[in-house]
């Protein structure tokens, strides 16, 4: 049976996002599942400026401001509405494609719903959220990490938002970002491996198996239905890793700012991706393919800040004059004074060229003499987490065969990669922009994995060695980007790009 008060909200996502969409004309199916994407950030950020200003949470006054950032939108992008009929033609489109998945999954999915007790803290903190997070810091102070530094402000405001327009329990809001994330992978994969018309049979069955290998992963079809937010962070972090894609192929501005929005807002899901998401731009600085335009890279500085730091710098700001301290600590999630790093890290990678200080010989045995003492003075916990790892890997963890084959996948790439030159048979391509995105993806997996590492071993929170447990779980936020890997690979093997 189809809950009607939920399907009309999520319809309201859907038209949110394609009232912003309709500007930049992409096609029906990657502007439909688009729409909820951005359907959904709008209705954060609007929760966000709420929050920063000190504004009363109802359901008016978000109305009232997502109005006004529509309009802001439309004010700053005016120059590109130039097809008004056009635009109108594909809104209509767009929200149709959106109306037939709601109504599909209504009926098909409406009530399934896997829940733990993470999944009641984010019931319980979106039901009192517009009250807590304007509440006197005294009053609130006993929940303050898990509201400020572990569940954050985006499943949490998407949650209380329904809650005050009628809707307490969005039970499809997990299905339908699945379902939404599956239809622009096609389309996203489809249109990055493409460039040969007479081809296109071919790239669209390469796009199909990159979708049945991601959509029957035990890891994703368990996550469509948990009401938690590490789902919704491997979805936008994997929307920035895909747009970057993109970005590398094409040079094109609106993809990076589009790239760097989805990006910023995986801050807003979990803490430790004001770090993790800096790796696409760290990968653009390194191989120097982010834009000279100081006005662009402004923009982008803006976009970030305003997005994936505000509500972290407000939180910083809130608890530091009511306890005259800075939260830091190698713990939990960290505390807050982990922005200040994370923007001053933003800051140098737009803005500056770090990289060109490896050249110096002596900044680089600093940097390998820093990272040993580190290791050794927590060797303790270092050999724990390996010793984790391993569990998860091969024994009682189980991240199943889809992990091992994109490790195998990755170990090939590499042999191709490192011989390459030498065999010509090694030789997959010699097109420069898919050797690009294939050091780009294996830069960004291999980094987010030794990262992540380095994080276990000072945090210790590989002790969850289950197979949904959060170690497993942080982790799988990569899988997208692994299959992306594998496909564009096997296409430029089975199809070279001369």
């Amino acid at each position: 049976m189809i809950d009607l008060t939920q399907f009309f909200f999520n319809l309201s996502i859907t038209v949110l996002g394609n009232l912003f969409l309709i500007i930049f004309q992409f096609r029906p199916v990657a502007m439909a599942s688009l729409s909820w994407f951005v359907g959904s950030a709008i209705i954060v950020i609007a929760y966000l400026l709420l929050f920063f200003f000190g504004i009363n949470i109802t359901s008016l006054s978000v109305i009232m401001t997502i109005l006004v950032i529509l309009f802001v939108f439309y004010f700053t992008c005016k120059h590109l509405l130039k097809n008004i009929r056009r635009n109108i033609r594909l809104f209509t489109k767009s929200l149709g494609l959106c109306i037939i998945v709601l109504i599909l999954a209504s009926y098909f999915f409406s009530g399934n719903i896997v829940q733990t007790a993470d999944s009641l803290q984010f019931y319980s903190i979106s039901r009192t959220l517009h009250e807590t997070i304007q509440a006197d810091y005294k009053s609130i102070s006993h929940i303050w990490t898990f509201l400020f530094e572990i569940r954050l402000i985006f499943f949490t405001s998407i949650n209380n938002f329904g809650m005050l327009i009628g809707a307490p329990l969005l039970d499809m809001f997990m299905p339908l970002s699945s379902i939404f994330f599956i239809l622009i992978s096609f389309s996203f994969m489809f249109h990055l491996i493409s460039h040969d018309s007479g081809k296109k049979n071919f790239f669209i069955f390469l796009s199909l198996i990159y979708i049945l290998l991601l959509s029957t992963n035990k890891f994703y079809l368990y996550h469509s239905f948990y009401f938690h937010s590490n789902f919704l962070t491997m979805i936008y972090f994997s929307l920035g890793v895909m747009g970057i894609c993109l970005y590398i192929k094409e040079k094109k501005n609106t993809i990076l700012f589009s790239s760097v929005f989805a990006l910023a807002l995986s801050c807003l899901i979990r803490k430790e991706m004001l770090f993790f998401s800096l790796l696409p731009l760290i990968y653009l600085n390194y191989k120097n393919l982010l834009t000279e335009d100081k006005i662009t890279k402004l923009k982008l500085l803006f976009i970030y800040f305003i997005i994936g730091h505000l509500y972290h710098f407000k939180a910083l700001i809130i608890y530091f004059f009511h306890n005259y301290e800075i939260l830091a600590t190698t713990k939990s999630h960290g505390g807050n004074i982990f922005i200040i790093p994370s923007i001053i890290t933003l800051l140098i990678i737009v803005m500056a060229k770090p990289f060109d200080l490896l050249k110096n010989r002596y900044i680089r045995i600093f940097i390998i003499l820093t990272i040993l003492i580190m290791c050794i003075f927590n060797f303790s916990n270092i050999f724990e987490t390996f010793t984790a790892l391993n569990s998860l890997l091969f024994k009682s963890g189980g991240w199943g065969i889809t992990w091992m084959v994109v490790f195998l996948s990755i170990f090939l790439i590499i042999i191709f990669r490192l011989f390459g030159k030498k065999y010509s048979i090694l030789d997959f391509t010699n097109n420069k922009k898919d050797k690009q995105i294939i050091d780009y993806l294996l830069f960004i997996i291999f980094t987010f994995f030794a990262s992540r590492i380095f994080l276990y071993a000072f945090y210790t929170s590989i002790k969850d060695t289950n197979f949904f447990d959060s170690g497993n779980r942080v982790l799988s936020l990569i899988l997208p980007v692994s299959l992306i890997l594998l496909i564009y690979f096997t296409k430029m093997v089975l199809h070279k790009s001369r």
